[in-house]
């Protein structure tokens, strides 16, 4: 994610949120609700509806 943001690609760096959605090896409902919300914080898109 970083080396996107520093290539200045926002909308590749914002894809790489989804990715960071698991806690020992499971993938957690809540943490993906998360990092669909900061995605869209991250896009100055509405991340309420999150």
């Amino acid at each position: 994610m970083l080396k996107l943001l520093n290539q200045g690609d926002f909308q590749g760096a914002a894809d790489q949120f989804p990715i960071w959605n698991k806690a020992g090896g499971q993938e957690l409902e809540g943490l993906t609700r998360r990092r669909k919300a900061e995605r869209a914080l991250f896009l100055g898109e509405d991340w309420t509806v999150f």
